[in-house]
């Protein structure tokens, strides 16, 4: 991971560090990690070529086949997907963070981003409703201009949009915390964390 500690990974996070990563959290947590996941369907994983013949071992013999738990697999399959917009300094940070219980995948991008979602929350309700206000100026008196608000996080811009900015200024972060927090992972999969928040438009989305 280390070669490539400051890239993004566009996509899904390559099979190998995923491994990596169930491997350090079972080393941490043991199997109270890796049975949140484990279904007890047990699946066979087979050794071979492109044509259907078995690869060899060093000694010339067939690779005999390994054995896994289908919940496991499917387990690293999601947590592949859903991490694969962290870069490797930030997984790092994950592996990192101190947890009280095993981590969900949820809590590992938590961790990995340390992500302050009630901050996020606080600004988007400020930035929205002064945007609001500003259109709602410019309407009654459109040769003044008004004040213009600093968005110091393009999260809580973008993800304020995610909500519905009507919903998100009728609401507060503990009646709608686990909505906004998915609101905002879902901005930062889309690669929203550094792009550019638009000007004040001359409406805006219900």
């Amino acid at each position: 991971m280390s070669s490539t500690a400051n890239t993004k990974q566009s996509s899904k996070l390559p099979t190998p560090w995923i491994e990596k990563i169930f491997r350090q959290l079972q080393g941490r947590f043991g199997n109270s990690f890796t049975n949140k996941y484990a279904t007890g369907q047990i699946i066979e994983e087979k050794f071979l070529d492109k044509d259907g013949n078995p690869l060899l071992d060093k000694e010339g013999k067939p690779r005999q086949p390994i054995f896994k738990d289908l919940g496991i697999e499917n387990a690293k399959s999601v947590w592949a997907t859903q991490l694969g917009h962290l870069s490797a300094a930030e997984i790092a940070k994950g592996l990192e963070a101190n947890y009280t219980y095993p981590p969900s995948c949820d809590d590992f991008v938590k961790a990995a981003q340390n992500i302050d979602y009630e901050t996020l929350f606080q600004e988007a309700v400020k930035g929205h409703s002064a945007i609001r206000s500003k259109i709602n100026y410019v309407k009654r008196n459109k040769d003044e201009k008004d004040k213009v608000f600093i968005w110091t996080n393009p999260l809580a811009y973008w993800a304020g949009v995610e909500f519905g900015v009507t919903d998100l200024l009728a609401t507060n972060y503990q009646r709608s915390q686990t909505r906004w927090n998915h609101c905002v992972e879902k901005a930062i999969s889309q690669n929203k964390k550094t792009a550019p928040v638009p000007p004040t438009p001359a409406a805006l989305p219900p």
